[in-house]
C-alpha cells in the first residue's frame, strides 16, 4: 500500500506543514516508524498508535503521536480501491495530565470545538478527494 497526503497549499495543516514543525524538534522519525508499523499491520489501526474513531463507523482513523507533552492527532482513510492511505489532516492536542495546572471545563470545551472542527474538516476532505485527486501526492 502506497501513502499519499493532502498536498493542498491552502489547506494550513497538511502533512508537510506537520513535519516541517516537527523538523524543528527532531521528531520526523517518530512518526514514520508509526507509519511504518501501521504498514506492517495491513494499514490496521491498532492502539496505541492508531484508532478508529467510533462514532464514524471506521470512515476514518487517527494516528496518534505523542512527544511527552506535545499530542498530536493524524486523521487518514483507507482507499482500498486503489490501495493508498490517504493522509487528510492533523492536530495538536495538550496533555491535560502533564498540564493538569492548566486545565478546566472551559479550556476543555473549547478544545473539544476545535477538535470537532478538525475531524469535520477531515470528513469533508475525504469528499473532496474522489473529485480532486489532483491535490493529493505519494509520499516518498
Amino acid at each position: 500500500m502506497k501513502i499519499k497526503y493532502n498536498n493542498d497549499l491552502n489547506l494550513k495543516n497538511r502533512l508537510l506543514t506537520l513535519f516541517a514543525l516537527l523538523e524543528i524538534k527532531n521528531k520526523q522519525f517518530q512518526i514514520m516508524q508509526i507509519l511504518e508499523h501501521l504498514l506492517n499491520n495491513n494499514w490496521n489501526p491498532r492502539p496505541p498508535h492508531a484508532k478508529p474513531l467510533k462514532w464514524l463507523k471506521s470512515e476514518i482513523f487517527e494516528i496518534r503521536i505523542k512527544f511527552w507533552i506535545d499530542m498530536y492527532r493524524v486523521h487518514y482513510f483507507l482507499d482500498k480501491k486503489k490501495w493508498f492511505m490517504v493522509i487528510l489532516n492533523w492536530y495538536y492536542k495538550p496533555d491535560w495530565r502533564k498540564q493538569s495546572d492548566n486545565y478546566n471545563k472551559s479550556k476543555k470545551k473549547k478544545l473539544d470545538k476545535i477538535i470537532k472542527i478538525h475531524i469535520d474538516t477531515a470528513l469533508q476532505l475525504k469528499e473532496k478527494y474522489f473529485l480532486n485527486l489532483w491535490t493529493y501526492e505519494f509520499y516518498k
